[in-house]
């Protein structure tokens, strides 16, 4: 199989901040290409990340991270932009917050599994499901192309950019939802910080009539 990151892609909340916003990808059928793709991206990504500082680029585990480290050496481009993304915290891992902050009833944090939680739990409607098929897929193209270098004239192309997409949409989903739950529970949590703060806050002698009234309850046999 091939080692080589031939696509990625972005999904963009809308302009209201909802779903329906703007997917973009970029192709890498050769080094020339993949260099080009780790350009676009991360120029595209850093722009944005200048007019607004507030950008945040969710991902689900190290892989992307990873990836960019590895390529922005290889090919000695976009280290600036890249470092600056990483120094301004822009990268949210999705699957750190997920694994720290909630515990699931599934064989694992695989985001396969965890969107179950917030999609149609019937599972994805793509052709193309899982990673390891996706590389088949891929490899299948190399040896074989129905078509063109993209999915606008090759059917296979096109299967791996709708798991793509449906992979990007996904993860800004979960992200949606993650912070949803937050903001739910943000009042509860606030609400138990404050009782527990006025009982921290008694006086001293309602402190004690509690501890004296406990001490002359009667034990249970």
């Amino acid at each position: 199989p091939t080692s080589r990151e031939y696509l990625w892609g972005v999904s963009m909340r809308g302009e209201d901040g909802g779903s329906g916003g703007e997917y973009k990808s970029w192709w890498a059928h050769d080094a020339a290409e993949e260099k080009a793709a780790v350009d676009g991206f991360l120029s595209w990504a850093h722009a944005r990340w200048v007019a607004d500082p507030t950008l945040r680029i969710y991902h689900y585990g190290a892989y992307e991270i990873t990836a960019l480290r590895r390529l922005t050496g290889r090919y000695a481009t976009r280290e600036a932009e890249f470092d600056d993304l990483l120094r301004g915290r822009a990268f949210i891992d999705l699957y750190d917050v997920v694994r720290r902050a909630l515990l699931l009833g599934t064989p694992s944090y695989s985001i396969k599994y965890v969107e179950r939680l917030y999609r149609d739990p019937t599972g994805r409607g793509t052709a193309v499901a899982k990673g390891d098929e996706s590389l088949v897929v891929y490899d299948a193209w190399l040896n074989a192309p129905d078509g063109g270098a993209d999915e606008t004239s090759s059917e296979m192309l096109r299967s791996l950019l709708e798991y793509n997409r449906d992979d990007c949409e996904s993860t800004r989903e979960l992200a949606d939802w993650v912070d949803a739950l937050r903001q739910t529970v943000a009042p509860v949590r606030a609400a138990a910080a404050g009782a527990e703060a006025e009982v921290a806050d008694r006086p001293a002698e309602g402190t004690a009539e509690v501890e004296a009234e406990a001490e002359a309850a009667p034990s249970a046999a």
